[in-house]
């Protein structure tokens, strides 16, 4: 992991070159919350279409939260199955 620590500190991103089986987002996460951050701006980012990025994160929002709605309590998921177990 060091070796990882290190590049993404030192690179302007934080793709992976060998995911190891997590996916970027997961590289990402965990880097993230060990507190590592890029030293230097992406130019990459600044091709991103801002509207194109809210767009997919709205949609992911939306489908997380229907995701949710479907599920049952937390009670309610106790009570089904540790009753069961």
């Amino acid at each position: 992991m060091a070796p990882r620590i290190g590049s993404s500190r030192d690179e302007r991103n934080s793709a992976p070159y060998d995911l190891q089986g997590f996916r970027e987002a997961s590289h990402l996460a965990i880097l993230t919350g060990l507190g590592v951050r890029p030293r230097a701006y992406d130019p990459m980012a600044g091709l991103l279409d801002l509207r194109q990025v809210q767009a997919h994160f709205w949609n992911l929002r939306n489908a997380i939260a229907r995701a949710v709605d479907g599920m049952p309590d937390h009670a309610q998921f106790l009570r089904e199955h540790v009753a069961a177990a």
